[in-house]
């Protein structure tokens, strides 16, 4: 091997300053998902009323906040174009079935893209993947932006008294350190 093989100062310096953003970045990267964010709130809020009825649901009768005092919910905001939501379903799935009665799960499909308000396309996602929880369609983005939300998924967590005491951003998986965050905020909760 000759010396013409070698790399280049150049492509050295930039390999070097690639290595030592790497290692910046790694107590960040060692997380389960390093682009995901939230946890309990230190202050809660309430819920936001839904709109009337002309609001479209999926999977249920429209349901007013009222209806859902005395349970504690677990909303995700989602659309069926995001592979973080679609990955996130099988988790969402299972909360409902470990808790039963004692946990509602709404979802709120807020569209990001026009194709994804086509609505027949979302129903067939939602047998696709096994969605077993109902959905308030949000076309409009209004609900997403009344709660707040940044990005999909999201996953707020409520009590029966219709507060949101927490909310998670990003996919989220059962045996992950979120997830039983998450978990972990529901069933104090369902104690209280």
């Amino acid at each position: 091997m000759g010396f013409r093989n070698l790399p280049s100062r150049r492509r050295l310096a930039c390999w070097g300053a690639l290595l030592l953003l790497l290692g910046a970045a790694a107590p960040r990267l060692a997380r389960e998902n390093f682009l995901s964010e939230g946890g309990e709130l230190a202050e809660s809020r309430r819920l936001p009323e839904f709109p009337g009825e002309d609001a479209i649901w999926v999977g249920t009768e429209p349901l007013s906040t009222s209806e859902m005092r005395g349970r504690v919910w677990i909303l995700k905001v989602w659309t069926f174009g995001c592979v973080n939501c679609v990955r996130s379903i099988p988790f969402t799935n299972d909360l409902m079935e470990r808790y039963g009665a004692d946990l509602g799960v709404l979802g709120i499909h807020s569209p990001e893209f026009d194709w994804e308000r086509d609505l027949d396309h979302l129903e067939e996602t939602m047998a696709k993947h096994g969605v077993r929880y109902p959905s308030y369609i949000d076309e409009s983005l209004d609900y997403f932006f009344a709660l707040e939300a940044t990005a999909w998924p999201a996953f707020y967590v409520v009590d029966r008294n219709l507060q949101i005491r927490g909310c998670w951003v990003g996919e989220v998986h059962e045996g992950t350190i979120r997830a039983g965050e998450l978990v972990a905020l529901v069933e104090q909760l369902i104690d209280e």
